[in-house]
């Protein structure tokens, strides 16, 4: 599992802890800190360095930016299967196991992931944030459909995923890219998920609005306003990028459901958002 941080060192701890005790123990833990100030990154590793040899630590010499730290963690793993463990973001005892469960059962898979729990202030305010987009058992252009029909969760990415086709694809940090990564995974293999829940979703949640999505992943501010309408762009950018295998027909449905998913209500309220933020932003700006 590979923990890319920066500045959380309380989060750091739990997230630890969650990966520590899991039921599956044959787990390499990487942790690379992007350069946080002061020393109490330093100062926490050092104490679970003494507690736990799988852990391996990395401090950055500088802050090279999120999209770097998560690729450094990954260029680190040595194992069939990789995680990626945000530092604020929790996993109950059985998750690695009950994943590994899915993947024995169904060998196309390259990713599987648990529907998150996002805890409330008490348990009765707890809740399952659903997705489905397994693609198990469904003929390949039959679940890319399915996926850009019902994706926005955008927790799937934080699922158990094949090293080997995760290191197939190159990462540009572009708005929204977390999901093109899903479909591309797709285009790979099937999808799979286990039980709800084991999977604890944190209270940094960057993907709450445009501008903690562009403030987290450090790109040009015209996200705010036009990054969903990019989202589609680079989408399609991805898809005649790599080789999948599709024929010209297969392309062009797929391209169909891109679109297709640019009319669904949701993604028109996020553009009319951007639209709205330009003119606010433009109008402050002259007066």
């Amino acid at each position: 599992m590979g923990i890319p941080t920066y500045n959380r060192p309380e989060g750091l701890r739990r997230t630890i802890e969650g990966i520590r005790h899991q039921t599956h123990t044959n787990l390499e833990i990487i942790v690379s800190d992007n350069c946080t100030p002061g020393d109490e990154i330093q100062k926490i590793m050092t104490e679970y360095l003494k507690k736990d040899s799988r852990i391996q630590f990395y401090r950055q010499v500088e802050n090279r930016g999120p999209l770097f730290n998560f690729e450094f963690v990954l260029a680190k793993a040595t194992g069939e299967f990789f995680v990626w463990a945000a530092d604020d973001d929790e996993w109950k005892e059985q998750y690695i196991e009950k994943c590994l469960d899915e993947f024995f059962t169904h060998p196309n898979l390259v990713l599987c992931y648990s529907e998150a729990l996002k805890k409330g202030h008490s348990e009765h305010e707890d809740q399952i944030l659903w997705s489905d987009l397994s693609t198990v058992g469904l003929k390949r252009i039959c679940g890319i459909k399915k996926i850009l029909i019902n994706q926005y969760r955008n927790i799937e990415f934080y699922g158990l995923l094949k090293t080997r086709i995760v290191r197939l694809y190159q990462f540009e940090n572009s708005f929204g890219e977390d999901q093109i990564f899903i479909l591309f995974l797709a285009l790979q293999g099937e999808i799979g998920k286990t039980i709800p829940g084991l999977f604890i979703n944190g209270p940094g949640f960057a993907g709450t609005s445009s501008e903690k999505t562009v403030n987290s992943l450090g790109i040009h501010k015209i996200n705010i306003y036009f990054g969903y309408i990019f989202l589609i762009i680079n989408t399609i950018r991805m898809l005649l990028k790599y080789n999948f295998s599709l024929n010209s027909w297969e392309k062009c449905l797929i391209i169909g459901f891109i679109f297709r998913k640019s009319l669904t209500k949701r993604y028109i309220l996020a553009v009319t958002q951007g639209m709205v933020l330009l003119i606010r932003d433009t109008i402050n700006r002259i007066c």
